[in-house]
């Protein structure tokens, strides 16, 4: 099945970013519950399929955002598989902003460059093609991998939201951090 996708719409090193759909999703979504990736995520309930469908389905028609599942890419020694997706929510069309979010939400996927390729490409494409100024993400404190993430992609911290949210019976704090135009720079091919 994957040797028959089409190419993604952003291409990187190590992965893709294609449209996501709720059928894509459905390979995501036994993650989405896991304890460990939803306390870094700020799952506090269950997500059921039907919410995370409608998610996906309001980030594909609202003007205010665009949702990308992020895919490994196929070799012979292994298929293209949708291992998360990243997002730009929230734009403000007037003020040239908007937020950043990713998930990937089986942990086997962390710590191999996915994610920072996967900010790198969703920031081009928002510097470039949508023409922002500027890209925000609200990362938690907690988890280090977004921070170093962010770091890594050259995103500057801004500040902390002191016991923003409630994870695992105490308070984290939440750190904003946001990259201009200017500031971006591509990964190198």
């Amino acid at each position: 099945m994957s040797q028959n996708l089409p190419e993604g719409f952003l291409i990187g090193k190590k992965i893709e970013l294609r449209p996501m759909t709720k059928e894509i999703f459905k390979n995501l979504h036994p993650w989405m519950n896991d304890h460990r990736s939803r306390r870094l995520a700020r799952h506090v309930l269950p997500v059921l399929e039907e919410t995370t469908a409608h998610w996906i389905q309001e980030g594909k028609s609202a003007p205010s955002g665009v949702v990308m599942g992020i895919w490994t890419k196929f070799s012979q020694d292994s298929p293209s598989i949708n291992i998360g997706f990243v997002s730009i929510f929230e734009i403000d069309w007037i003020n040239r902003h908007g937020e950043l979010g990713i998930n990937l939400p089986n942990p086997t996927c962390w710590g191999q460059g996915y994610g920072q390729e996967a900010v790198n490409l969703m920031c081009q494409f928002s510097f470039s093609e949508l023409n922002l100024e500027k890209v925000m993400a609200h990362v938690l404190e907690i988890n280090i991998g977004s921070q170093k993430c962010m770091e890594k992609n050259n995103f500057h911290k801004d500040g902390t939201l002191r016991n923003h949210q409630f994870i695992d019976g105490k308070y984290e704090n939440m750190t904003i951090f946001s990259i201009l135009q200017h500031e971006f720079k591509p990964l190198e091919p």
